[in-house]
């Protein structure tokens, strides 16, 4: 949508420029604007008007396309957030291991593990910390799993639900 009418010639430059940009995955900087520009029949002021609205539009079309980006940024988080609650109300009410399913959807479970520290990050031997001095995770699930029992954390299962 325009909101000042645009004549032929700005219309096809707009028109060049779009098709360019499609076709450079987005990028003008080496479209011929100016010469293209240059080009336009009529007098200077005239041309200098009809540019002058293009811009106008250009600057309206920008500012509508924030506020829809905008938009869809807040609905976006509030249909992440109503799948989010509406996962932890499946969990809550999905016995443990139950499995229910139909040629639309399936729900299930998958065992994970995750690392309960025991003592600060900071105490860890330094072969379980990364530089950063927190807990490297990885390395104590790996010393849970083989060792076991340890002073530094221990090996937690859980079960999270899947949705497919």
């Amino acid at each position: 949508m325009n909101l000042y009418e645009l004549n032929q010639d700005i219309r096809d430059i707009e028109k060049a420029l779009e098709e360019w940009a499609m076709e450079h995955e987005g990028d003008i900087t080496e479209f011929p604007l100016l010469s293209q520009l240059d080009g336009l029949a009529g007098e200077k002021e005239e041309k200098i008007l009809r540019i002058a609205l293009w811009y106008k539009n250009l600057i309206s079309d920008e500012k509508a396309l924030k506020v829809e980006i905008d938009n869809l940024s807040a609905r976006k988080k509030v249909a992440k957030n109503k799948a989010e609650n509406l996962k932890n109300y499946l969990q809550q009410i999905v016995g443990q291991g139950d499995k229910i399913k139909d040629s639309k959807v399936a729900i299930g479970w998958r065992k994970s593990a995750i690392i309960n520290l025991l003592m600060e990050p900071e105490k860890l031997p330094v072969e379980y910390q990364k530089i950063t001095i927190t807990a490297d995770k990885a390395e104590l699930k790996k010393l849970c799993k083989e060792a076991g029992k340890n002073d530094f954390a221990e090996l937690v299962n859980k079960n999270n639900i899947t949705i497919k």
